[in-house]
């Protein structure tokens, strides 16, 4: 019986180690992340609420282009996403990646 009550009380204070782990590398990794994604975008729009945009444009562009506006994930607009737009403007297409979560990215 004093086994099993050791065995819980162990795993308690593992799962609030772990839950209070979460709650403080949230804000952490928003901290040392900050400024990352202005240094992603290249696109400005202007108005009351500004929205960072990534615009990846084909190298050479004869008449109309298929536009793609590509939407993150929860990670954010981050390297690979960015990555991915530029292969697709290689392939002809002009890409939008608006930064919908604005500014916010996490590296999990």
């Amino acid at each position: 019986m004093i086994l099993l009550r050791r065995t819980l009380v162990a795993l308690a204070v593992a799962l609030v180690v772990v839950v209070a782990g979460v709650a403080v590398s949230i804000p952490f990794d928003g901290w040392l992340n900050r400024g990352r994604v202005a240094a992603l975008t290249n696109v400005v729009a202007d108005g009351a609420t500004p929205v960072a945009v990534y615009l990846a444009r084909p190298a050479e562009a004869d008449g109309p282009l298929p536009v793609v506006v590509m939407i993150h994930e929860f990670w954010g607009l981050n390297e690979a996403l960015l990555s991915k737009a530029d292969l697709l403007a290689a392939d002809g297409c002009l890409v939008v990646a608006p930064d919908t979560l604005r500014g916010t990215t996490t590296r999990w």
